[in-house]
């Protein structure tokens, strides 16, 4: 089941993708959800980032190889970090660079949609506790972010967006997953 969250007619709803439509549902993925009957053509929907969360927490250095690249080691333990909800835009939504950067790069993670709230949870029962993956596009001022300034880790690594505009307009990068995959 491929979960997303679509607007049509100024309307924001979730659904799920079947084919080249967009099967409307009511609820939410976090509450009572329902199949309903409407069914709309996915080129009539704007479809936007899948979720809208509280918060995102990510990893960092937990990719040996990308430590290596870097001339880093791995830390023994992984590091986190948080963005904020309003570096998410959606799967055609353009990415805005900041002017003064001249090092933006794109990395293709994966993004684990949580389904409650959760605290201290033992191994056994993570995936009690995750509604499904999506993609993600972490975009980073890599010059901001060697200088330690703040800027590179408020807004600039986007989210679940497929498509990254570099300031001579070429696209780095175009996925293809637009939705949360139910586990």
């Amino acid at each position: 089941m491929q979960i997303v969250r679509f607007k049509v007619d100024d309307r924001t709803r979730y659904g799920v993708l079947e084919g080249s439509n967009v099967v409307e549902y009511s609820g939410t993925p976090w509450t009572l959800f329902r199949r309903g009957r409407r069914r709309v053509p996915v080129k009539h929907a704007v479809l936007l980032a899948p979720t809208l969360p509280s918060k995102i927490v990510g990893v960092s250095f937990n990719y040996h190889d990308r430590a290596a690249e870097l001339g880093r080691s791995a830390p023994e333990e992984a590091g986190f970090f948080l963005k904020p909800a309003s570096a998410l835009v959606g799967p055609d939504d353009p990415i805005i660079y900041p002017p003064d950067s001249r090092r933006v790069e794109h990395q293709a993670e994966l993004a684990v949609v949580i389904k409650r709230r959760c605290r201290n949870v033992h191994a056994q029962r993570a995936r009690d506790y995750v509604l499904g993956y999506t993609c993600l596009n972490d975009v980073t001022a890599r010059d901001f972010e060697a200088r330690g300034t703040t800027q590179a880790r408020q807004g600039l690594r986007h989210l679940l967006s497929d498509r990254a505009v570099h300031r001579d307009g070429h696209r780095p990068q175009r996925g293809g997953d637009r939705g949360v995959r139910q586990r």
